[in-house]
C-alpha cells in the first residue's frame, strides 16, 4: 500500500491517516521495542516505560534513538511542500513524540453539517444497485461492510443497519429478504470476548455497545448459501440505473478506501449523462430502478413521436456537421493563403536572378570596350615614337617589329571572359 499524507486536515483523519501511520511505525523496531511504543513513551527507557527514562542507562539512550527514528519515519509519509512538513522540520527536529501528538491534534476536524447531511441522504438511498456493487459473493460481503462502516460513522443502531442492509439487496432476492426480516439468533453478545476469535483480546472483557441487537454480519453469514444459489440465475452486474452518485467536492480524500463510494450526496448530482432520445440530463432512454425497467420520464410526461425523435437526432448531426464545415472552411482559407505566398516568393526569386544576370552582362561588355581603346592608343603612341626617333637608324627595325605586333594585337578579337 502506497500511503502518503498531503499535510492537510481532513474528515475521518484518525481512520484515514493516523491508523496507517501507526501501522508503519509498528513495523520498525530498534533494540527490543518498536517506534510506535516509543512515540507513545511506553518503550523500555521511555518516560512511562519499564524501566523509565529517569533510570538512565542504555535503555534510555535506545529510547531517545527510537524517538529520532520515529520522527524521520513519520516525515517520510508527509508532503515535503506542505506547511506542516516545513514547520515540523524547523521547530520539532528529531522529536518523534511531539510530532506524533501534534499531528493527531492538527489533522482532526469536526464533521461539517453538510457532510453529515450528505451521509444521511446517502444512508436513505444506497443499495447494491445504486452503488453498482456486483451481484457476487464478494459484492455481498462488500455491501455488508459498507452498511456497517457508514452506520458506525452516523451512529446508527443495529435496527437501522438491518433495515438498510435488507432493503438494499436486489429485488430478485425478495423471497429470502422476507425471512431475514424476522431472523433470530444473530444478535451481538454481551461482551467482545464472546465473539469467536476475540476471547484472548485486550478488549475481551469490554461490554459490547449493541449487546442483544441484530448483527448484520451474522445475518449475512446465515443466508450466504441462498445468495450464492440465486446469483447463479442472474447476471453478475446490476443494470444501469437513473441515479448517478457524485462525490462531495469539499470532502478530503487522500487515501483510497473501500468506503469512499458511500460518502456521496445523491441529490446534489452533476448532469454528466444525456438521454439519446429526449436530450435530458442524468438518465438514459431506458433504465432499471429497483430491478424494474422504466422508460425515460420526460417521454412519459411529454410523449414524442418517432418523427420528432428522428428530427432531434438529425439536429444533433446537423450541429456536428456545421462545426466540421467551419473547420474545413478555415483550413481551405489557410491553404489558399499559403499557396499565394509561395507564388509571390517564387516571383521575387525570378526577378532577383534576372537582375543579377543583367549586371554580369553589362560588366563584361564595358571591360571589352576599354581593352580595345587602350590597344589603339598604344599603337598611335608607337607610331609617333617611331617617326621622332628615325634618326637613330640602328633601332628602326626594332620599333617597326614592335609596331606591327601591336597592330596585330589591337585588331585581334577579344575573347569572352
Amino acid at each position: 500500500m502506497n500511503f502518503s499524507w498531503d499535510g492537510l486536515p481532513c474528515i475521518d483523519f484518525v481512520e484515514r491517516i493516523m491508523y496507517p501511520v501507526q501501522n508503519g511505525l509498528a513495523t520498525v523496531s530498534f533494540g527490543s521495542d518498536t517506534l510506535l511504543r516509543a512515540v507513545k513513551q511506553r518503550d523500555k527507557g521511555g518516560v512511562m516505560g519499564i524501566p523509565p527514562r529517569s533510570a538512565g542507562g542504555t535503555d534510555a539512550e535506545n529510547s531517545i534513538t527510537r524517538c529520532e527514528r520515529a520522527f524521520s519515519c513519520i516525515m517520510n509519509y508527509i508532503d515535503n511542500k506542505s506547511w506542516f512538513y516545513i514547520f515540523a522540520m524547523r521547530k520539532l527536529p528529531g522529536d518523534g513524540v511531539t510530532l506524533f501528538a501534534f499531528m493527531r491534534e492538527y489533522g482532526v476536524i469536526a464533521l461539517p453539517p453538510k457532510v453529515r447531511k450528505a451521509r444521511e441522504d446517502t444512508w436513505n438511498k444506497i443499495s447494491m444497485e445504486s452503488l453498482r456493487i456486483s451481484w457476487t459473493l464478494q459484492g455481498y460481503f462488500k455491501w455488508i461492510n459498507i452498511v456497517l462502516e457508514l452506520g458506525r460513522r452516523l451512529g446508527k443502531d443495529s435496527g437501522a443497519q438491518k433495515n438498510v442492509f435488507i432493503e438494499g439487496l436486489p429485488t430478485w432476492f425478495d423471497s429470502v429478504k422476507a425471512i431475514m426480516r424476522n431472523e433470530t439468533g444473530v444478535e451481538y453478545p454481551a461482551t467482545y470476548g464472546a465473539i469467536p476469535g476475540l476471547a484472548t483480546a485486550a478488549c475481551s472483557g469490554d461490554a459490547h455497545e449493541m449487546a442483544g441487537e441484530t448483527s448484520i454480519h451474522l445475518l449475512g453469514l446465515k443466508h450466504v448459501n441462498e445468495w450464492v444459489t440465486h446469483c447463479a440465475r442472474v447476471t453478475k452486474t446490476p443494470p444501469s440505473g437513473m441515479l448517478y452518485l457524485a462525490d462531495i467536492a469539499f470532502q478530503a480524500n487522500p487515501v483510497e478506501s473501500d468506503y469512499d463510494s458511500v460518502h456521496m450526496l445523491a441529490k446534489d448530482i452533476t448532469p454528466q449523462h444525456k438521454c439519446n432520445v429526449c436530450g435530458g440530463d442524468s438518465h438514459t432512454a431506458s433504465f432499471y430502478l429497483n430491478g424494474e425497467k422504466h422508460i425515460c420520464p420526460k417521454l412519459l410526461l411529454f410523449p414524442k413521436s418517432k418523427k420528432s425523435t428522428n428530427e432531434s437526432a438529425s439536429n444533433l448531426d446537423l450541429a456536428s456537421s456545421d462545426k466540421n464545415a467551419k473547420y474545413r472552411d478555415a483550413y481551405k482559407q489557410q491553404r489558399e493563403q499559403i499557396k499565394l505566398l509561395s507564388e509571390q516568393v517564387m516571383l521575387l526569386n525570378t526577378q532577383i536572378n534576372q537582375a543579377n544576370l543583367a549586371d554580369d552582362t553589362s560588366g563584361q561588355e564595358s571591360g571589352a570596350q576599354s581593352d580595345i581603346q587602350s590597344s589603339e592608343i598604344s599603337i598611335d603612341n608607337d607610331d609617333d615614337a617611331l617617326s621622332q626617333d628615325s634618326a637613330t637608324s640602328e633601332h628602326i627595325g626594332d620599333f617597326a617589329n614592335l609596331a606591327s605586333n601591336s597592330r596585330r594585337f589591337g585588331k585581334r578579337p577579344m575573347k569572352k571572359r
